[in-house]
């Protein structure tokens, strides 16, 4: 994944409790931007079009699906773990 001029500026992290740079937010976990990043940098940084020019639509919808119930998701892992 290519950088983004934005990458050196950094924010407080709630979730973290540190600063952070934008690049940590925008590559997130599994290659996708972190849920809670237009939450955090909307009033510094022009979220949705930085996030537009680095991901697809299909990336985008991944990382901002809304969780899932926790009963939901122990019933998946178990699904996963049953198919080895």
């Amino acid at each position: 994944m290519t950088g983004d001029r934005h990458d050196g500026e950094t924010i407080y992290c709630r979730r973290l409790g540190h600063e952070v740079p934008f690049a940590y937010c925008r590559q997130g976990s599994c290659e996708l931007p972190c849920a809670a990043i237009q939450g955090c940098w909307q009033k510094r940084l022009p979220v949705a079009d930085i996030l537009a020019e680095h991901f697809s639509p299909e990336q985008l919808r991944r990382a901002f699906r809304p969780p899932q119930d926790k009963l939901t998701s122990i019933l998946d892992i178990l699904q996963r773990i049953q198919a080895g």
